[in-house]
């Protein structure tokens, strides 16, 4: 594996995956706006709000990073041509009239539904527990990516200068000797923060 998926490896992925989330977060957005009617609300990115189909192609380990920042990765990077689809789907009227109580009417992504999928399989999705009823479904309100999302999300002209401000503290205190004569193989998650200097999100 090149990620253990610990605290650590969380951090440093989102950071890492920060532009691509933001990409995701506002064409799924603007498509949900534009189906609305809501125009005020559409950033207008690469004008694909009307898009019922987008195609990405990014390199294999940006992948990696971005699965493992939303908590559905493994650690490995994916093979060569790896597919993985995000599906948006609209609830029916008589879907809406039936809504579980935990969900919030009044938040626009809650009228549309999301699966995960990687070279056709189903992946499970953080805090989608209650709507998959064990097993039951593998569809998911879309407000709970949407809330994941804007947490991750960061566009790329503000980015660059969090990344470039992140990547000199931390050289300010480490060379790359220092890391590579260390043993981190038996280091908890709380040695590693400490040896990083990394605060949990």
């Amino acid at each position: 594996k090149l990620l253990n998926n610990g605290i650590t490896s969380r951090e440093t992925t989102s950071l890492a995956s920060a532009p691509f989330v933001w990409i995701l977060k506002t064409l799924i957005s603007d498509h949900v706006y534009y189906l609305e009617g809501d125009k005020d609300n559409i950033d207008g990115y690469m004008d694909a709000e009307q898009a019922k189909f987008v195609f990405h192609s990014t390199r294999g380990i940006s992948t990696l990073y971005f699965l493992a920042a939303l908590g559905i990765g493994d650690g490995v990077e994916p093979v060569y041509a790896n597919l993985v689809n995000f599906e948006l789907y609209s609830k029916n009227k008589q879907y809406a009239n039936e809504l579980p109580q935990y969900v919030n009417t009044s938040n626009v992504f809650d009228g549309y539904l999301f699966r995960i999928t990687k070279m056709g399989d189903f992946i499970p999705f953080p805090g989608c527990e209650a709507d998959y009823n064990d097993g039951e479904s593998t569809l998911c309100h879309l407000s709970v990516m949407i809330d994941r999302l804007n947490e991750l999300a960061v566009p790329l002209n503000e980015w660059e200068e969090q990344c470039d401000s992140v990547t000199r503290e931390y050289f300010k205190k480490h060379t790359i000797m220092d890391l590579t004569a260390l043993d981190l193989t038996d280091m908890d998650v709380d040695e590693m923060r400490e040896l990083l200097d990394v605060t949990p999100m």
